[in-house]
């Protein structure tokens, strides 16, 4: 009696602990508070501009895309995406080891784990209660598993995650790229800013005082109305152009600065050689299908889709190697310190072949599979490389019409400067005089500032080129990454290298089957 009393108290005592532990680790939900807010906010902005260069007097073409392959928070994040990669490869070459487990563990009865027998033939006990087991045991093992089938899906897992890796370089690739291009476009759109932004300024407020003046000529009758009306519309409209080209060129500035990773706020200059070396080589339309083949070869995106074909394959091939019988093979050690047994301690061995027989009805179910993610990658990369193609020809275009919107906006500006010489000239002391004079020099400003930013668009137009080309902006090895070697290594590959690349690409090789896109050849090329 007072052993099961002492039993029931037992199992009480238990239940008692069991709710206290469940209401204990009850969760309740917890908003983050405003102080690890703004402890995260200043980590962030101490963490996104740590360790970089401070800006030194101006910074040049290709110091603004060595600080944007440095510092550039989307090209770090692909790295470290990268190292994430190869990370999971090193982890994955476990899997191909056997498994090895060991254990031990120890055992308590509050009584003794007896028991009798009972003869089926006879209707009787047939032994006394006997007990073969001490209250308390103490035990310990370890074994060795090899599933064959494991190790040949882990083996080819390897090989995906091994693809997944040259996955992420093509990602980095063509990051690199971009970032390469969005830096050319914004570096010259800045350089075209700069080149006018005090004339501008100077400019813009003659013509507010010249439509002021207009004005009030017109409201004097000092001149025809109709004539006034005129003064008025051509300054306003000069105006209006004159802000949004300036509005359009302001905006470079944040982006350049955003690209470099450089602090909100940090006031730089960028270098006003715009008469710098020709580093473009000489494209013409007849060499768009040359162009279009190579693409094909270089684009990070079709190498990628090379990549994800393979990998698909081997997600077939582990289909069906699930589809065969699994053998497993395991040796182990076993302690356990029984004083009844006659062995403590022993070896053992085996070998196990197990098959799920629903299987074979997924045999059919299987290989279609198979075949169906086959056809869709395959046909993914031939969209793609339709989307290519287009691209390839698209950027040729824009390139080629932009350096002729150059060449006539050279002449504009020339017209615009022939003109505002001639009103100089000619210009007395009459108010009439005075605004014609104001108004020639706000067409030769926008003039001038359409002409820095067609020039601005040829840079662009042609490093879009290049990128739909999918040529890489850095060599395949570089000497040092500190700022100013990988400045110098970028001016070299850009300026020699890089050009004699596309100029072989243009000048060799095979052709694609379809015709030739005609389009004006023209005869200047970007700086």
């Amino acid at each position: 009696m007072l052993k099961a009393q002492g039993r029931v108290g037992y199992v009480k005592a238990s239940i008692g602990v069991l709710v206290l532990c469940v209401t204990g680790c009850v969760v309740t939900p917890k908003p983050v508070d405003k102080e690890a807010i703004n402890k995260r906010v200043t980590s962030d902005l101490e963490q996104m501009f740590k360790d970089q260069d401070p800006v030194r007097g101006e910074i040049s073409l290709y110091e603004a895309m060595a600080r944007a392959l440095k510092y550039n928070l989307a090209h770090r994040l692909k790295m470290l995406d990268q190292v994430v990669k190869n990370r999971e490869l090193d982890v994955s070459r476990y899997d191909l080891l056997p498994q090895l487990a060991a254990s031990a563990g120890y055992k308590h009865r509050d009584n003794v784990n007896a028991s009798s027998s009972f003869s089926v033939s006879r209707d009787t006990e047939s032994l006394e209660t006997s007990t073969s087991q001490d209250q308390e045991l103490w035990n310990a093992q370890a074994r060795i598993v090899w599933n064959v089938l494991d190790f040949g899906v882990s083996y080819l897992r390897q090989k995906q995650q091994a693809n997944k890796v040259l996955i992420a370089e093509e990602q980095r690739r063509k990051v690199v790229q971009n970032i390469v291009q969005e830096v050319r476009q914004a570096y010259w759109r800045v350089v075209a800013a700069e080149q006018v932004e005090t004339k501008l300024k100077r400019v813009m407020r003659d013509i507010e005082y010249a439509l002021n003046t207009a004005k009030r000529m017109q409201r004097g009758a000092l001149q025809k109305p109709l004539l006034t009306l005129r003064y008025r519309r051509d300054l306003l409209k000069t105006l209006r152009n004159l802000m949004k080209k300036k509005e359009q060129l302001s905006l470079a500035k944040a982006d350049l600065a955003r690209l470099m990773n450089i602090p909100p706020g940090s006031r730089f200059q960028v270098s006003q050689n715009l008469l710098a070396t020709n580093t473009a080589a000489a494209l013409s339309a007849s060499q768009l299908q040359k162009l279009q083949l190579a693409a094909l070869s270089y684009r990070p995106e079709l190498i990628e889709m090379d990549y994800k074909s393979r990998i698909v394959k081997k997600e077939g091939k582990i289909a069906k190697l699930d589809l065969l019988p699994g053998l497993s093979f395991n040796l182990g050690s076993y302690y356990d310190d029984n004083s009844f047994l006659l062995n403590q301690s022993w070896a053992e061995a085996g070998i196990q072949v197990s098959y799920d027989l629903m299987k074979l009805a997924r045999i059919s179910d299987v290989n279609l599979l198979h075949e169906t993610r086959l056809k869709l990658v395959n046909m993914q990369r031939q969209a793609l490389t339709s989307a290519v193609l287009s691209q390839v020809e698209l950027s040729l275009r824009s390139y080629l019409a932009a350096k002729q919107d150059l060449e006539y906006s050279t002449w504009a500006t020339d017209i615009e400067k022939q003109r505002y010489q001639q009103y100089q000239a000619a210009s007395t002391s009459g108010v009439g005089e005075r605004l014609e004079l104001i108004q020639s020099q706000g067409d030769l400003l926008l003039a001038k500032l359409d002409q820095y930013y067609q020039y601005a668009e040829v840079q662009s137009e042609y490093g879009m080129v290049l990128n739909s080309l999918g040529i890489d902006p850095l060599p395949k090895t570089m000497i040092s990454h500190d700022l100013t070697t990988l400045s110098k290594t970028l001016q070299h590959y850009f300026e020699k290298d890089l050009r004699q690349h596309v100029g072989q690409i243009v000048n060799s090789g095979p052709v694609l089957a379809s015709n030739t896109v005609e389009l004006p050849s023209q005869n200047t090329a970007p700086q």
